[in-house]
C-alpha cells in the first residue's frame, strides 16, 4: 500500500475515485491515465494485461501499481492491527496471501491503493502478477 500510494492519501495516486466511477464505465478521470481496469483494458471479460509502463507512473516512479494485474504481496491476509499505520501489514501467519491494486479484469473500485484481495499461495491467474522488491539495507 505504501508503494502504491507514493505519498498520497487519496484512493488512487491520481486523485479520488468517485462513487460514480467504481464500475467499468468510461471515461474514468481517476484511473484512465494510470491504470488498466475492466473499463479500458479491452472488451470485458476478454480484455488482457498490458505491457508495463504504458500508463503514468506514481511519484515513486512505479508503473502499474494500480490496475493491470493484481500484485502478490508477502503479507498474509487478515485483519489489521487497530490504529494508524504508515505501511500496514497483515498477521504473522495465515492461509492466504494478500493481492493488491486490482487488475484489467476487475471493476475500477478494486484499483484503489488500500484495496486488498486474497488468494492461496499456490493459485495462479491471468490477472495476477508480482513485483520483485526488497526491504532492508541497500548497498
Amino acid at each position: 500500500e505504501y508503494a502504491a500510494r507514493a505519498g498520497t492519501t487519496t484512493s488512487t495516486y491520481n486523485g479520488v475515485l468517485k462513487a460514480s466511477q467504481t464500475e467499468c464505465q468510461q471515461p474514468n478521470s481517476a484511473l484512465d491515465d494510470i491504470a488498466w481496469f475492466c473499463g479500458n483494458a479491452g472488451d470485458w471479460p476478454d480484455g488482457v494485461s498490458h505491457p508495463v509502463g504504458l500508463k503514468q507512473a506514481n511519484a515513486f516512479g512505479l508503473y502499474d501499481s494500480l490496475g493491470n494485474v493484481w500484485e502478490w504481496t508477502w503479507d498474509w491476509y487478515g485483519e489489521y492491527v487497530p490504529g494508524v499505520a504508515v505501511d500496514p501489514v497483515g498477521p504473522d501467519t495465515g492461509e492466504d496471501r494478500t493481492g493488491r491494486g486490482g487488475s484489467w479484469l476487475y471493476f475500477a473500485r478494486h484499483a484503489r491503493s488500500a484495496n486488498r484481495g486474497t488468494d492461496h499461495p499456490e493459485d495462479s491467474a491471468r490477472s495476477l502478477g508480482m513485483r520483485i522488491g526488497r526491504t532492508g539495507v541497500f548497498w
